[in-house]
């Protein structure tokens, strides 16, 4: 029954066995297995623990449940039968389980023993080497984790991704002597180039050696899958050097070229141009960004974010409102254009569809919910507006205007003192002095109701 798949008349054969013969091991297993297969992690845990109990030999039982606790987040009762069936009987499969679990823990010491024992029996495994580095790395011990990374050099299918990855702790060890021979060699043997010549400059960077490293990243070629990245750390370094005429004239002489023209290259020419005191300037070369790329939304939904700076919402609108003419689903444009009708209190019963469907494509977005809550506060369905900006807030607990918004909602709704609760949270958290005084006559009318 049970391997055509018929669980419940399997189910009821094993039961009616254990009627007859109630601690019959194999029936318990058989039975404790098949309930966790089906999710019924009561009766599966009820199965097993029983099967231990009549069979404290049994590494099929304490394996199984092993696997069962750890699916319930009882790691405790999970670490405590992994060791148990090791005990009964060494398995490599059930070693990594439990050392993985280990490492999740955060019981370094005793992973890394497994995971020692298990490279003892096979060296081979780039897995669990790759593993053992990781962990040391979390312990702080960096010369073990390197020297696992060069072991497993030997052993790897593509072991140029490995020095990849030692150049990466070499950097986030601030080694970058180190890093820059390492990189400069995977160069010679031109494995790797773009992403070699790209740690490399990076290297440089950090290491303050700025010539150097505007020199690799000049060399990149436009076919390169890397020239993007590359252009725009040529450009940040320039920014950081406060050479800003030189980083506009690259990045115009990139947009200047089909080969060489790339959306990202506008927006921060935008940006530096803004910044240059020229806000027309980076107006104009996001309108060039449009005319270049009229079917990429994003080029239209960053046009949207640089007018929004500006403080032109109505500029801005007009572009969000043209990312979905390109993307009708693009969640962040659809938050932004809902969120600002409500602001403005017009088109609302289209705000809540908007908003209603950004939230279904960002459950998880704390900003695109408190924009639902918002519209349902602006429309007078308090309650909705009240659940809504509740899990706002509980997504995003810092934010001051969340809390400000949760505030009008409660009061809307009677809840008085949990409106003075989040409106008190709000001051608390706005830096901006003009938003404290909006907030501050709020509390105190509520104070003296």
């Amino acid at each position: 029954y049970s391997s055509m798949g018929r669980s419940r008349e399997a189910k009821g054969v094993y039961e009616g066995v254990l009627q007859i013969e109630p601690d019959d091991p194999h029936t318990l297993m058989m039975l404790g297995a098949l309930y966790a297969r089906e999710r019924e992690y009561a009766q599966a845990q009820k199965m097993l623990e029983r099967l231990v109990e009549v069979d404290e030999h049994s590494y099929a039982g304490f394996s199984y449940l092993a696997k069962l606790y750890r699916e319930l987040h009882y790691y405790e009762k999970s670490l405590a039968a992994y060791e148990k069936a090791l005990s009964l009987n060494w398995s490599p499969m059930l070693a990594f389980e439990t050392a993985e679990l280990y490492e999740y823990r955060k019981m370094y010491d005793e992973a890394a023993v497994l995971y020692k024992r298990l490279l003892e029996e096979d060296e081979t495994n780039t897995k669990i080497r790759g593993h053992l580095s990781r962990l040391y790395l979390q312990q702080g011990k960096v010369d073990e984790s390197l020297a696992e990374l060069q072991e497993l050099k030997y052993y790897a299918d593509d072991p140029e991704t490995v020095d990849l990855a030692i150049g990466r702790v070499l950097l986030d060890e601030k080694r970058y002597q180190e890093a820059i021979a390492l990189f400069k060699e995977m160069l010679k043997r031109d494995e790797n180039p773009d992403v070699a010549r790209s740690m490399l400059a990076l290297s440089y960077y950090e290491a303050g050696e700025n010539d150097n490293a505007k020199k690799i990243l000049q060399e990149v070629p436009a076919t390169s899958k890397d020239f993007e990245n590359s252009i725009l750390m040529l450009v940040q370094i320039l920014v950081d050097e406060k050479d800003k005429d030189r980083a506009i004239t690259i990045l115009q002489k990139m947009i200047a070229s089909e080969q060489t023209k790339r959306p990202r290259f506008y927006f921060l020419l935008a940006a530096l141009h803004s910044e240059e005191g020229d806000p027309a300037a980076g107006k104009a070369v996001f309108e060039q960004a449009v005319n270049d790329f009229p079917d990429n939304s994003r080029v239209f939904f960053e046009y949207g974010l640089y007018m929004d700076r500006l403080g032109d919402l109505d500029g801005a609108l007009a572009q969000m409102e043209q990312v979905l003419v390109v993307d009708p689903e693009d969640a962040y444009a659809l938050n932004y254009v809902g969120y600002t009708w409500a602001e403005k209190g017009v088109n609302l019963e289209k705000a809540l569809d908007y908003t209603t469907r950004a939230v279904a494509a960002k459950p998880d977005d704390g900003f695109v919910r408190d924009s639902l809550g918002w519209v349902y506060f602006k429309l007078g369905n308090f309650e909705q507006a009240v659940k809504e900006l509740e899990a706002a807030v509980s997504m995003q607990p810092e934010d001051p205007t969340i809390n400000e918004h949760l505030g009008d909602a409660y009061h809307k709704t009677g809840e008085l003192q949990k409106s003075v609760e989040a409106y008190e949270k709000a001051l608390e958290l706005y830096k901006d002095e003009e938003k404290k005084e909006n907030v501050r006559p709020k509390i105190k009318a509520l104070q003296e109701k």
